[in-house]
């Protein structure tokens, strides 16, 4: 059975995502395993959890925020789900997506830049 890749739009919880398990079943419109599975959240717009392939039977379950206009989308990651709870997650989306459309700041740049201040400064 062929599945689309377009994420899948749900509220994510917690619970929700503890128990989401990679789909063997699922491949890219050429029939191939897919890199990874996501999962849109219907709460925060952008908000996104990635599955990625078990490793040693586990799967990563990282969020990310998309934000931009459709035809220039860009991500920026925010955390593994364990380090990141779904309203931790949904609020870190809600400063990235103001920081962005109200103060015009990319989140990645100032992540990288926030990086390179910290890399700079002696030890």
């Amino acid at each position: 059975m062929m599945y689309n890749l377009e994420a899948v739009l749900i509220k994510l919880t917690d619970n929700r995502i503890q128990k989401l398990k990679w789909d063997d079943a699922r491949r890219t419109r050429s029939g191939n395993v897919p890199q990874r599975q996501m999962h849109t959240d219907a709460v925060v717009q952008g908000l996104q959890l990635r599955l990625f392939p078990p490793k040693s039977g586990v799967s990563r379950k990282v969020f990310y925020y998309q934000y931009g206009p459709p035809e220039n989308r860009k991500t920026s990651k925010i955390g593994n789900w364990g380090e990141y709870s779904v309203a931790e997650a949904r609020q870190k989306a809600q400063e990235m997506r103001k920081q962005f459309y109200d103060e015009g700041v990319d989140p990645k740049q100032a992540k990288r830049l926030k990086r390179a201040v910290i890399k700079s400064q002696p030890t």
